[in-house]
C-alpha cells in the first residue's frame, strides 16, 4: 500500500513493480595510467544507469544514462609528507540527464537534474609519522 496523494488515500502496489530510485544496473569503468618517475597519472572513467522509476506505482520513471569523466594529476612524498594535486573534469560531454528523484513526492515534481560539465581542483597533504609504530 502507498499514499497518493495528501490526505492519504491508500492504493495497492502491483506485485512486480520495481523499487523506486534503484535502478535494475549500474555500470562503472575506469581505465588509469600512471609515469611513476613524474608521480603523473590520468584516468577516464565511464558510468551508467539504467533507468529509475520515482514512485511505487513505477507511473513515470528517469531514462538511463552515460557519462564520462577524466582526471589527471600528480603525487609525490617530501620527507614524511605526502601530497597530491590533481584535477578532475566530470561530465565531459555536458550531457542533461536526471541525477536523482523524489521518491513518493505527492505534487509530482519528480526529477532533479544533474550537475552540467564539472571541474574539481582536489589538493591534498599527508603526514606520516614514520617513526612511530603502528
Amino acid at each position: 500500500m502507498t499514499c497518493i496523494t495528501v490526505p492519504c488515500h491508500r492504493i495497492v502496489i502491483p506485485e512486480g513493480n520495481r523499487l523506486p530510485a534503484v535502478p535494475a544496473n549500474t555500470l562503472y569503468a575506469g581505465l588509469t595510467w600512471r609515469y611513476a618517475p613524474l608521480g603523473f597519472s590520468i584516468t577516464a572513467e565511464t558510468f551508467s544507469r539504467a533507468e529509475i522509476y520515482v514512485d511505487d506505482r513505477n507511473s513515470d520513471a528517469a531514462p538511463g544514462y552515460w557519462v564520462d569523466n577524466v582526471r589527471f594529476g600528480f603525487e609525490q612524498d617530501s620527507g614524511n609528507w605526502h601530497l597530491s594535486e590533481y584535477a578532475s573534469l566530470d561530465n565531459l560531454t555536458d550531457r542533461r540527464y536526471v541525477g536523482s528523484v523524489i521518491v513518493n513526492e505527492t505534487n509530482s515534481r519528480f526529477f532533479e537534474p544533474a550537475p552540467g560539465r564539472t571541474a574539481f581542483i582536489i589538493l591534498t597533504a599527508g603526514y606520516r609519522d614514520r617513526h612511530s609504530t603502528p
